[in-house]
Formats: C-alpha cells, structure tokens, sequence
C-alpha cells in the first residue's frame, strides 16, 4: 500500500472507532425527533399500521369538516427519512429504534466518509487524525442521536457523492460517447441525493459545475465538452424531475418546499451577511456554541440571530478569500470551490424568493467539503505570508475549529450525563419533553383514557402524535405568530368531540384562546390538568350548524 494510502486507512479506522465511540456512549439515551421528520414518521407509521394509502401520506381530520379524515402527500420535505424508517418498522422495530440504527449508521458512514475526503488535501498527518478523532463529535453531526433530523442523511451520502464526482474527474481520457454514458450514471447519482434530503440538490448543483469546468478545461479547443456536461446535467435533473412529477400526480397542492412557500422579498443587508459568515460558523459547528452561549431559551443575552452572524463575519471573510484567490488545485479543489459557491449562490437566491430560515446547517456539506481546501490553502501561504497573516489564520484556525470541536465533545459528554436515568418512553419509544419529562407512558394512558375513537384531538406539534393513536389536527402553533393562529378555522358537520392539548404557556403569551376560538362550533371548554406534564387539556363539543 503506498503511504497516501495507508495515511488515508489510518484516518478512516480513527474516524470510524471515533464515531463508534458515540454511539456507545449514546446508548442510553432514549431517542429523540425534531418536528420535520416526525410529521414525516407519522406518515410512516399510519402506512405500517394501515391507516394510510402510502408511507408519504399523512392521514388527519379535514379543516373543513373535521369529522372525516383526509389524506395529505407530504412535500414540504424530500422522502429520504420515510425511505430508510418505513422497512425498519415494517420488520418490527419500534419508531425510536429504527431511528437510531439510522442516525448511527449515518454518523459512521459520514464520519469515514468525510475524512476520506479530507484526506485527498496536503494536511499533515497530525492534523487529518485529529479531524478524525474529533468530526464525529462536532454538535451538527453527534445531536442527531439525540434529536434526529434529516440532516444526518445529508452527512453521509455527501462525501461520498463528491468522491464518485473526483473519481469521474480524475478519470483516463475515453471516447466521447463512453464519456457521456459514465456523467450521465454519474449525474444519476448526485440527482437521486436529492431525494434524501433537499439540500443535497446544492452539492449537485456545485459537482455539475466543476464537471462542467474540468470538461471545458480538458478538451479546449474542441467543443466536445458539453456532451459530457449535458449528459451529467440531464442524469441529474431525472430524479429531481421523477420526484416532481410524483408529488404532482399523488395530490400535493405543489411540487416541493420552496414552491409551496414562494414569497419574493429584495435581498438586504441580513442576506449579504449571512452568506458570507454563515459558511464559517458552520465548518466545525461554531456556530450552535455561539448559539447556546447568546440565546439559550432559558437565559437569552440577544434575540436576534444577526448577532450570530456578525460573530462569524470575520471567519467568513476569511474562508471567502481562501476560495476566491486559490493556491491549490487539483479535481478536489475544484470540486470543493464549485460545491461551496453553488450552495452559498442557491441559498442566497432562496432566501429571496420562500420562507427558508437563515440558518447555517443549510450549509454543512458546502462547509465540510470546503474545509480541507481552507485549511490546505492556508497552509501552503503560511510561510510566505506576514506576522500579521499567520496571527489571522491561527486566531481563525483556534476561534471557529479549535474550540467549537472541544464544545463538541464536551456537548456529548454533558447532554448524555444529563439525560434523565429512569425516563419512561411511550410505545414509539421517543423521547418527548413536551409531553412529559419523565414518564411518557403514564400520560398518554391518561389522556387516552379521556378520549373516544372518534374525537378530534388539536395537538400543537407532530411528536406527541407518535405516542397517541388519535385522530389529530398538527397546527405547529408553537413556532407560528397570533395573527397567523387566529386565520385557522376548524369545522364539523355532524356532532364530535374536540381535545385540545396546550402547554400552559398558552395561556399567558394568548395563544391558549385563539386556538379554541379557532373552533367557532364549540360550546363552553372544560380544561383538565395532566399529571406529569406540562399540557392541559381543554375538551369541547362541537355542534354542526352552529
């Protein structure tokens, strides 16, 4: 084996024990959702127990007569997590365990993955192990075997979709026609990403353009090159086009998330900020330490998420100077810079045109992938550079991978030691504060217990509805502003029994009333307090006609 091989095995099997190691330490704790992928495995979980027509159609009470049940094609979000939940549960593993065996096959995969990406840069030996040691640990990538998201699926194909494109790039010179048949394969592949998470279209979007360049490059003088890139371009856009076309044929009102919320606003200040510092408060995840450390929920020092931008400001100056007056090159570099501008491009665009948040996790794969390169290209002007240069590339170097990486071992540690040693999970075995912190089980017997088949059941997020076999309403009136509440009208035609499930703190931000006002058909509500959580209950008739 020559020495860049062996250094790049050393650096997988350090990777790999690594994120062996938190998965292990993991193991205790109870798995966790963000509200995204549960509405998603609630989906699921109606298919496997054959109350829904498919794993991507979530069943619930029609706003116009809640006393029938309607079918819903989900399209807010790409099917990659009901792709890999759906056979787990059918095999009959429970909710919470199928989403573990796929958020710590993700972390494995993604975590050999990616330093098999770092490992095609100059970086000394010392410093390709220590990523190794520590990436699995950064705060992006171990939360998700506390609180899953699809994110953890975009951080294990995308290394491995830059590979195959580096592989195609560095290939041998073939026919044209050979050519064209392998970018068409190749484009395929990065176009079938997307179905597994949205985000993953940037990466593609960045790998068609550096293939389009290399092309370009290799055969100059000759116009061959846009075959090649036309057929990576057209193998590409089949998957994302299949998928369209299915989310239009099965019912969805349209095609993807920012079509569904298009809104156009003129770009201002907080876009050029954000996409020039987001990209560095992402590389190693520097950007949740600033986050817990300046708006924990529970003692906040600023509310707006500018301030986090300006934090990463400096760093992201910094990181768009490396890319833009390039020192090294090489497929991998190319591949790295198209990744990064396509991404930082596209997100830009989208924040003008749909309500996509200005948060940095869009950029993670952009971010990993342009790490290496950063860190190379630095290196390489280390020695020529000025004191001055070398302090802004170390202080960089300590400021927004150094320590963000140390806060990512340490999050581990703390969450798991924190974690509630007797907490009493639900049937779909997933962890859920909101609806108790101690025993779920308990509770959910209780509220079942007040209820009847057909009664509606008004639940302000899609966990709860996991452990409670109810016929729901999932408004997301947590994370929705009164004026937007008080639009939502809920109506019956025939008689039915309507349970609200409220946290107390509807009751004094006046959240509490507009929801209830939100049924115009109800006579007077009765509220009943759960023990062990931290809802209310508030049951109400609904009369037909009223």
């Amino acid at each position: 084996m020559n020495p860049s091989g062996r250094r790049r095995r050393h650096a997988q099997f350090v990777a790999a024990c690594a994120a062996l190691l938190v998965v292990l330490a993991t193991s205790r704790i109870v798995q966790g959702l963000y509200t995204d992928p549960a509405q998603q495995l609630r989906a699921v979980q109606q298919r496997v127990n054959g109350e829904s027509t498919s794993m991507n159609r979530w069943v619930h009470p029609d706003s116009a007569d809640v006393s029938r049940d309607v079918g819903q094609w989900i399209i807010l979000w790409t099917p990659g997590t009901e792709l890999f939940a759906y056979p787990l549960m059918r095999a009959g593993l429970t909710m919470g365990a199928s989403v573990r065996v796929i958020a710590a096959t993700c972390l494995v995969i993604g975590a050999v993955g990616w330093v098999t990406w770092f490992s095609l840069f100059a970086l000394p030996d010392w410093m390709l192990l220590a990523l190794a040691a520590t990436f699995p640990f950064v705060r992006y990538v171990s939360n998700g075997l506390f609180l899953y998201s699809a994110e953890m699926l975009a951080f294990a194909s995308a290394p491995w979709l830059l590979m195959t494109a580096r592989a195609y790039l560095d290939r041998r010179t073939e026919s044209p026609s050979g050519g064209a048949a392998r970018a068409l394969g190749v484009g395929a592949l990065l176009g079938a990403a997307y179905w597994l998470k949205g985000s993953l279209a940037f990466v593609a979007v960045g790998a068609l353009a550096a293939i389009a360049f290399c092309e370009w490059r290799r055969r100059s003088g000759s116009n061959r090159w846009w075959v090649t890139a036309g057929a990576a371009a057209a193998g590409t856009a089949i998957p994302f086009l299949v998928l369209t076309v299915l989310n239009r044929l099965a019912g969805g009102e349209s095609t993807n998330q920012v079509t569904d919320t298009f809104r156009w606003q003129a770009p201002g200040w907080r876009t050029v900020l954000d996409a020039i510092a987001l990209p560095a408060l992402q590389l190693t995840d520097a950007g949740a330490l600033w986050q817990y450390l300046l708006m924990h929920p529970a003692h906040p020092v600023v509310r707006d998420a500018a301030w986090l931008g300006l934090i990463g400001l400096p760093g992201g100056l910094l990181l768009w100077w490396l890319v833009c007056r390039p020192s090294v090159g090489g497929a991998a570099a190319t591949l790295a810079r198209g990744v990064f501008l396509a991404s930082v491009g596209l997100l830009a665009g989208i924040w003008a045109i749909s309500v996509v948040t200005h948060e940095w996790r869009h950029l993670a794969s952009a971010a990993f992938a342009v790490l290496p390169l950063a860190l190379a290209d630095a290196r390489a002007r280390w020695t020529r550079s000025a004191p001055l240069a070398r302090a802004a590339f170390a202080a960089a170097g300590v400021f927004y991978l150094c320590v963000p990486l140390a806060y990512g071992v340490t999050s581990v540690v703390q969450k798991v030691r924190r974690f509630p040693p007797d907490y009493q999970p639900g049937p779909a075995r997933i962890y859920n504060p909101q609806l108790s912190e101690t025993n779920i089980r308990a509770v959910r017997d209780t509220l079942l217990a007040l209820g009847r088949p057909d009664d509606v059941w008004y639940l302000m997020e899609p966990i709860s509805a996991l452990d409670l076999p109810v016929r729901s309403v999932i408004s997301g009136a947590d994370f929705r502003d009164p004026d937007d509440l008080r639009a939502d009208r809920f109506f019956t035609s025939r008689p039915v029994r309507v349970h609200a499930l409220l946290p107390s703190r509807f009751e004094s931000n006046g959240k509490g009333p507009i929801v209830r006002a939100s049924f115009p058909q109800a006579d007077a509500w009765a509220s009943t307090t759960i023990a062990g959580s931290d809802y209310r209950l508030w049951t109400a008739d609904l009369h037909a006609g009223r």
